[in-house]
């Protein structure tokens, strides 16, 4: 009785009614999509219980990166300044590969408004070295700032709670990296230099 109102009060609106109609047929689908949902998180909160112990571990490792990151702030300053002598490297490099690609014969072009170099074949092997020489340093470069950005965790971790403080995490680092590691970063770079 409710709904023939309802319908008879649309119909006066000049409403066709055929929202109430499609609700009707869509009931059972709405119905079946919510035991879906419900069931997603049922699974969902039941994986959320038996990972309880990683999320645990998640959070012990969070917190242990703030405490690194409050102890040595100057460790984030390292990317930047890596990233500065990767950029001042690359503008050495193509400062001084266009004052080795000018080495030789220059002729006019019929093709258009720039000249043409020829270069002697010794020439010609300068120029490859020095693109392997450009490639080498950059990737020995970021090899460094890898295994600064490595070892200096590893120094404050192992360090703390010892009688001298955190001993200085971050030049530790520095000073190992070219004391007793630069060999295998210089290795790893020219290895990346070949590939490249």
């Amino acid at each position: 009785r409710l709904e023939l109102e309802a319908q008879q009060q649309a119909q006066e609106r000049g409403e066709s009614g055929l929202i109430s109609e499609y609700t009707k047929e869509d009931q059972q689908t709405y119905e079946y999509s919510s035991y879906v949902v419900f069931g997603i998180t049922f699974v969902s909160f039941i994986v959320l219980i038996f990972q309880r112990n990683n999320i645990r571990l998640a959070i012990a490792i969070v917190k242990t990166a703030a405490l690194y990151v409050k102890d040595t702030p100057l460790a984030m300053l390292v990317p930047p300044v890596f990233t500065v002598l990767v950029g001042g490297w690359w503008a050495i490099w193509i400062v001084g590969f266009i004052y080795l690609y000018s080495w030789g014969e220059f002729f006019r072009s019929d093709y258009g408004p720039f000249g043409q170099v020829t270069h002697t074949e010794e020439v010609f092997y300068f120029l490859w070295v020095f693109i392997f020489l450009g490639l080498w340093t950059n990737a020995l470069i970021q090899a460094i700032a890898q295994f600064i950005l490595c070892s200096t965790p590893c120094i404050w971790y192992f360090s703390r709670g010892g009688q001298n403080g955190y001993h200085r995490p971050l030049f530790r680092s520095l000073y190992r990296a070219f004391r007793y590691h630069l060999g295998s970063l210089a290795f790893g770079a020219f290895l990346l230099a070949v590939i490249q």
